[in-house]
């Protein structure tokens, strides 16, 4: 319980994936944050399977 990776959801929960990434970009470097951002919309969208 208490997963980061629990943010998201399906893309349902915009708002905690939005504040995720922007913790992200500024924690990390710029073309990460890119990627990772990425993976979330693909993550959202088609609802890939973890």
């Amino acid at each position: 319980m208490g997963k980061p990776h629990e943010l998201i959801d399906g893309g349902k929960n915009l708002i905690s994936n939005t504040v995720l990434v922007l913790h992200l970009y500024l924690k990390y470097d710029e073309y990460l944050t890119l990627t990772i951002s990425f993976v979330l919309i693909i993550n959202g969208f088609l609802r890939i399977p973890q």
